[in-house]
């Protein structure tokens, strides 16, 4: 009997520690344990002993680039867009400062980094100005803030780059995204060290980063995508079916953009004001030969709306080989 209870007595012990290797237990968790002896000669409740001990709080962080490859870019360009992710694989809440370095070597240009934006909205892709429910991403460091994480929560952040003019192609250029824990004394230790009392609840705080940091990096390259238009008169019709310039002639114009070279283009708006003594001919706009509506709604082009008395097409990306050609009338007054 007294050989079977010193068993069990050891076996709950190597239970206790190898539980306590999981850095899932929440950082201030009190682990508690008691042991009963009974034998013959004691009284009948035994002997009781009992202790606990309080979990430290475990820093780790993981930050990593979301972007699989280099991220394309004309020269120059402006806010051009570097995603990552920043997850807290502590076991307690955890508050990080961000900064970027991009006068790294190892590349052909130095990024000019404008802003650093948080994903906050639940909607893909960075929204850094008015939608249709007015719901926005954050622009991190407008009033100092840090950004808090809970165990096991991560956040997406894009950092926006101005690209520097007259760049040859496939030139590089790097950013580096730091993430740092703001807990007291975490830049004058490295990975497994610990720090008394400045964990969650006042436990104490074991780090696995160095200083209690993490960092990533992301990538442009430039291109050489090169974008030529041309506007040409496609047909005069005049008010008798002949081909006569005069009042009521409908005169239909055709804009041809194409792009050669490599790599993408973006935010790409064709704008065409109304000619001077002609009014716009209402439902007459085509892109490569479909129809669209001169209304705000889900295809690409609108009269007058977008901007005044101008037919406003918005073809959005634009990659090497692509062809647009896009067709409007107006009738001459």
């Amino acid at each position: 009997m007294k050989r079977l209870s010193l068993i069990l007595v050891s076996l709950l012990f190597i239970f206790i520690a190898l539980n306590l290797q999981a850095q899932g237990v929440v950082a201030g968790t009190v682990i508690s344990n008691s042991v009963i002896v009974t034998a013959d000669s004691l009284p009948q409740q035994g002997l009781r002993a009992s202790t606990e001990f309080t979990v430290a709080e475990v820093l780790n962080l993981d930050l990593i680039s979301l972007d699989s490859q280099e991220v394309t870019v004309p020269s120059p360009a402006n806010n051009r867009l570097l995603s990552f992710q920043l997850t807290n694989n502590g076991n307690g809440s955890e508050a990080f400062l961000l900064s970027t370095n991009s006068t790294l070597t190892g590349d052909h240009f130095d990024p000019i980094v404008t802003s650093i934006w948080i994903e906050s909205n639940n909607l893909q892709g960075l929204q850094q100005s008015v939608t249709t429910n007015n719901e926005l991403d954050k622009q991190y460091g407008i009033n100092g803030e840090k950004i808090l994480l809970q165990p096991d929560q991560s956040v997406i952040i894009y950092v926006l780059s101005n690209i520097p003019d007259r760049l040859q192609r496939s030139t590089t250029g790097k950013v580096m995204l730091r993430a740092t824990s703001t807990s007291v004394g975490v830049n004058d230790h490295i990975a497994g060290e610990s720090i008394a009392s400045v964990g969650d609840n006042g436990v104490e705080l074991v780090l696995l980063k160095d200083h209690g940091q993490d960092e990533a990096i992301g990538t442009y390259i430039t291109t050489t995508l090169n974008l030529s238009m041309e506007k040409s008169v496609l047909s005069i019709i005049d008010p008798y079916g002949k081909n006569r310039i005069m009042s009521g002639s409908t005169v239909t114009y055709k804009i041809s953009l194409n792009a050669v070279g490599d790599g993408m283009t973006e935010n790409l708006i064709i704008t065409d004001p109304t000619p001077e003594h002609t009014h716009y001919k209402a439902g007459s706009m085509k892109l490569n030969n479909k129809a669209l509506s001169d209304a705000n709604d889900s295809d690409q082009g609108d009269f007058n709306i977008s901007n005044v008395d101008t037919a406003t097409l918005v073809i959005g990306q634009m990659r090497a080989s692509d062809h647009y050609e896009f067709l409007l009338s107006y009738i001459i007054d």
